[in-house]
């Protein structure tokens, strides 16, 4: 009985066996449950990892169903709690489940806000390339790649309307 309970458990993970005339044993084994997903932040930007269609068989709790269809990967977790008309920490709570089910992910809205520009000193390296030979292709075309835009106009910076901390605004004569 026990190498016919050791055969079925390892190779389906339950097994039957009956025990004496009147006793039946009926095992299974349960995966681990998952550790708990991480809490999503304000500043991150929740992300649909399956089509939103695909959602709708399975029952979730209410606030779920009512902020999925906000999730459009360019609103962060408390622009989806104002849009949504929920409370910031249920849509929190929320998201967290989502994640945990591996439905949903979480891209930080700073990753990809920044503005990259070129400095003096990338300058001066690319111009030690060209003196030094013909530039090797592999970086240049790594810098390519990380400095592009996938936009097809390129826009401009945005002006700054306030002096950085720290720094001195020219007076107003002076302009």
């Amino acid at each position: 009985a026990l190498r016919q309970t050791r055969a079925g458990l390892d190779g389906g993970g339950e097994c039957h066996a009956v025990v004496g005339d009147d006793t039946a044993l009926h095992l299974r084994l349960f995966r681990p449950p998952r550790p708990a997903a991480p809490p999503l932040r304000d500043h991150e930007v929740p992300v649909l990892l399956r089509p939103e269609w695909q959602l709708h068989p399975f029952d979730w709790d209410l606030t779920i169903n009512w902020i999925v269809p906000h999730v459009d990967g360019h609103r962060t977790v408390g622009e989806l709690a104002r849009c949504a008309g929920v409370d910031l920490v249920t849509s929190r709570d929320s998201l967290r489940v989502l994640r945990h089910h591996g439905v949903l992910t979480a891209v930080d809205a700073f990753r990809y806000a920044n503005v990259y520009e070129c400095t003096a000193a990338a300058s001066h390296m690319m111009a030690e390339l060209a003196t030094a030979g013909p530039a090797p292709a592999p970086l240049l075309d790594a810098c390519f790649c990380y400095v592009v835009s996938p936009d097809p106009e390129p826009r401009a910076p945005e002006p700054r309307t306030s002096p950085r901390r720290g720094s001195r605004a020219p007076p107003r004569d002076a302009e």
